[in-house]
């Protein structure tokens, strides 16, 4: 009997303690719309800090954008020429994507990953793309490092990621064969 109970335990703890991911969205819509009169955005799963004077929240489907809405940094001229960052707050992310929208023929912006202080890729971004890091796990911020030039900026919209670990670790193919023998051992005690 209590090895039977103790095979339950294992088999509860095994499947409880395993990570696994989840689909997640940065939603923009639990912020009001509009300039934030702040440098920061604290949304559930990120904060989003501009570097520059203020930030600007696009509501879900403003001009455009997905229906979880997007930022971009405020610069004194009311473009959206800054540069932010975002952190994740959640814990590492993996299979991120996002549209950059609105870029003019003068604007561009070097986005970067990263993994505490590592940098894992960076990519330019020149005009309203699909930006997509999902070949990288372990994302834990990502800076957007504005260069645009005369025109509006850049907006950043429709964040898409996995939280969390997208490949937990399996369970060990020898601790079912461990717990067998186990049994077999507490048989045989018995019979003899």
């Amino acid at each position: 009997m209590k090895f039977r109970t103790l095979t339950g335990i294992v088999w509860m703890l095994s499947f409880a303690s395993a990570n696994f991911a989840s689909a997640d969205v940065l939603d923009f819509n639990e912020v009001p719309p509009g300039t934030q009169n702040s440098t920061t955005i604290t949304l559930s799963n990120a904060v989003i800090t501009s570097l520059v004077s203020d930030s600007f929240v696009y509501g879900a489907l403003d001009f455009g954008v997905g229906p979880n809405g997007g930022f971009c940094a405020l610069t004194a001229g009311f473009t959206c020429a800054g540069d932010s960052l975002v952190r994740f707050a959640l814990g590492p992310v993996s299979d991120l994507t996002f549209m950059a929208h609105f870029a003019g023929h003068s604007d561009s912006a070097t986005v970067s990953i990263f993994d505490g202080l590592v940098e894992l890729a960076s990519i330019v971004v020149s005009s309203s793309i699909h930006v997509d890091f999902s070949a990288f796990s372990g994302i834990t911020s990502v800076f957007i490092d504005d260069n645009s030039g005369a025109d509006a900026g850049i907006a950043y919209a429709d964040w898409e990621f996995t939280q969390g670990d997208p490949n937990p670790i399996p369970l060990p193919a020898s601790l079912p064969l461990l717990i067998a023998g186990l049994g077999c051992v507490s048989w045989l005690r018995r019979c003899t």
